[in-house]
């Protein structure tokens, strides 16, 4: 197996890994929030696709530092259909500042 093949399986299982994190409603959300950022710098175009609907996910997330750092994160990957999600999102969000948030992260992923 070639340095390459290790690495993406490493990446996957990493990306496995924080989502089961996240999903089990870790009781550290500062540690499931830098983990949702970390998502968001994985620069892999074969698992694009997985980071992108594990942050989505996290959007719904209970607690508001891992919804925030979730969309960061998709700030971060820069992939405007991310737009629709957040624009969905930003209707149920009760924090301004997450709010406020988002509303950069659409205008950033629209130009």
């Amino acid at each position: 197996m070639t340095s390459v093949q290790q690495a993406i399986i490493y990446q996957a299982r990493a990306i496995k890994a924080i989502s089961e994190l996240v999903e089990a409603r870790s009781p550290d959300d500062d540690v499931c929030a830098e983990a949702m950022r970390a998502l968001g710098r994985i620069n892999y175009p074969a698992l694009e696709k997985r980071i992108f609907m594990t942050l989505i996910e996290a959007l719904n997330n209970s607690s508001p530092l891992i919804r925030d750092s979730a969309a960061l994160a998709l700030g971060d990957l820069g992939d405007p259909a991310a737009i629709e999600y957040l624009k969905e999102r930003i209707k149920l969000e009760k924090y301004d500042s997450i709010k406020q948030d988002f509303e950069q992260i659409i205008e950033d992923l629209s130009t």
